[in-house]
């Protein structure tokens, strides 16, 4: 049965039900699994009419899923926007809400480095050579 379709085994089930319910006092012992088996083909008709309507349900449920995730994306956009905005695209508080800073362009960095260097044009230049020792007061 591994291969066959619900409607298949459906008519099956359905053909073992009607033959054993005209033979069920030749095997009284079969009634509580023949009533189970007609209980369980009769709530699968059901759910196979009901399916169209929950299609439709689903169908629905699903377009609202849609809508709803597109608008908590602009949401979130204009959150993330109206964050970056209030404490600077660079702070590293961005991060409690779970935005990444912008990082620094190497222009930028160089700048910085530039700026914070002590004494950053003394750097550049060589230092002074020693001065020549003292003549001696002592000549020979």
């Amino acid at each position: 049965m591994a291969t066959l379709n619900l409607s298949e085994r459906l008519r099956i089930w359905e053909q073992l039900a009607t033959q054993l319910a005209l033979r069920l006092a030749e095997v009284p012992h079969l009634q509580a699994q023949h009533e189970a088996l007609v209980a369980r083909t009769t709530a699968i008709k059901f759910l196979q009419d009901e399916r169209p309507r929950h299609q439709s349900a689903l169908a629905r449920t699903q377009e609202d899923l849609q809508m709803e995730v597109f608008h908590a994306g602009e949401t979130y956009s204009a959150l993330s926007e109206s964050l970056r905005a209030f404490y600077g695209r660079r702070n590293k508080e961005l991060v409690a809400f779970g935005l990444r800073p912008r990082r620094l362009t190497a222009k930028a960095r160089a700048a910085i480095i530039e700026a914070t260097a002590p004494n950053a044009s003394a750097a550049s230049t060589p230092p002074p050579a020693p001065a020549p020792p003292a003549p001696s007061a002592i000549t020979p």
